[in-house]
């Protein structure tokens, strides 16, 4: 038979002992090693109708949560945010001056959605990459659709954005190369090649319908190729209606392979050219 003393000490060790390994997983989780938080992104909207019934507002866009560094991840949101908002005050900027009689006695519109096209599902620690390792990114693609009343149809377009998770910052084109200027050569020679096949349907494989088009939208400056996300394993440029052929051709992409781009990475992203 137990004494006394026995029951009252067992549960006691019981809790000390679970008290300490709560303690000791949770200074792992604040220590420097990776953590085990699931990524995930959180939809957010605004959606927002005139009282005088001039226009209407629909737009989704990303919140990103459970990335390890919260500096990092506040100036990813801040950043989407700032760019949702500043898209906003130009449209009802643009419908509330109009003096279109069409424009008062009509609903204009506009429409906001997005898709993630690369993101990481389990934040690492940046401290924990060593050299050449993977840079963690999130590439976001918008679809825009602002309708301005009196119009033939919307204004449909698309832009990307992409962000290193490791500080936070956007990454723009000419990050990646050692030479932009060439890296912009490049494309350019690939964004005529794989357009021209795109459209080669429609064109019975002669550059008389959209030759000059195509030329003058996929020359090699960076306006041009401003818009861009991170696809599976490569770059997908992204070419909006009227850049390279008519508004009834909509949006069209040119993916082009890391693989081709390595010569010209820059160190810290040839990581991209090993997948």
């Amino acid at each position: 038979m137990k004494s006394c003393t026995q029951r009252y000490y067992a549960p006691l060790f019981f809790l000390v002992a679970l008290m300490f390994v709560v303690s000791v997983s949770f200074l792992i989780g604040k220590g420097d090693g990776p953590a085990f938080e699931r990524v995930y992104i959180a939809e957010r909207a605004i959606v927002e109708t005139d009282v005088g019934g001039r226009y209407h507002i629909d737009v989704q866009y990303p919140e990103l949560r459970g990335w390890r560094d919260r500096e990092a991840q506040k100036k990813v949101n801040s950043i989407v945010l700032a760019s949702v908002l500043e898209e906003l005050d130009a449209f009802r900027s643009a419908v509330l001056e109009s003096d279109s009689s069409v424009a008062r006695s009509r609903e204009s519109a506009l429409v906001v959605t997005y898709a993630i096209e690369q993101m990481p599902t389990i934040t690492v620690d940046s401290q924990a990459r060593e050299g050449g390792a993977p840079v963690p990114l999130l590439s976001i693609r918008f679809v825009h659709s602002p309708y301005y009343a009196g119009a033939a149809h919307p204004d449909g377009h698309a832009s990307g954005v992409t962000f290193r998770l490791d500080t936070g910052e956007q990454v723009r084109l000419e990050n990646f190369f050692v030479s932009p200027e060439a890296a912009l050569s490049h494309l350019a020679g690939r964004a005529v090649e794989e357009l021209r096949k795109q459209l080669a349907p429609f064109t019975g494989g002669s550059d008389r319908r959209f030759g000059d088009q195509i030329s003058r939208g996929t020359t090699p400056t960076k306006d041009h190729y401003k818009h861009f996300v991170m696809g599976e394993n490569g770059l997908v440029l992204i070419f909006n209606p009227y850049q390279v052929a008519p508004y009834v051709f909509g949006i069209l992409d040119v993916k082009v392979s890391w693989g081709e781009l390595a010569e010209i990475l820059r160190p810290e992203w040839r990581f991209l050219a090993r997948d």
